[in-house]
């Protein structure tokens, strides 16, 4: 189950590559099941890169944050289900190179610098992946997709809000 929730930041990523998280433009995401299909893999990608923080970040503040991550990418992924179901939708498990490479970066950063670019890499994938909901609530055309995107989109604000902040004190 992990590895789909982690596919679901890596969806967001997968929408958004790597290149839009360093200043690219966005992915534009077309229909109602390439947005589901993003959202999933992009889940899994946060579940993937949460749990390398739940075992890598020093500070408690960031591990707590960590978990929160993991557990509400999971829930998320998992209200997809019905959906996937619905649309007979599978979701491709593992990462793409391109978060294959940003979970190897966080693995391999120096100790000392592994909140601070975790909570980076939360905030940069996460403003992206805020972007890619919000127009596509606008352009839904499905009642479910996108009341699922307008109660996601509120917990991704979160999550991105709480990663600025534990990075502010981070520091200082």
């Amino acid at each position: 189950m992990s590895r789909i929730v982690l596919l679901g930041f890596l969806g967001c990523l997968a929408l958004s590559p790597i290149s839009s998280l360093q200043g690219g433009d966005n992915i534009p995401v077309r229909t109602d099941d390439e947005f589901l299909q993003m959202a999933a893999t992009g889940h899994n990608a946060a579940i993937h890169i949460g749990k390398i923080a739940e075992v890598r970040a020093k500070n408690d503040m960031v591990k707590d944050f960590s978990q929160r991550l993991v557990r509400e990418h999971q829930a998320a992924y998992e209200n997809l289900g019905t959906m996937f179901k619905t649309r007979k939708l599978g979701v491709v498990v593992g990462l793409e190179k391109e978060y294959r490479d940003v979970a190897k970066r966080l693995v391999e950063v120096n100790a000392d610098e592994f909140d601070r670019e975790f909570l980076s890499v939360i905030q940069k994938h996460h403003d992206k992946c805020i972007t890619n909901y919000e127009s596509h609530i606008k352009s839904s055309r499905k009642s479910d997709v996108r009341d699922y995107a307008e109660k996601a989109v509120k917990v991704l604000r979160e999550h991105r809000d709480l990663a600025k902040k534990l990075q502010t004190a981070a520091n200082q």
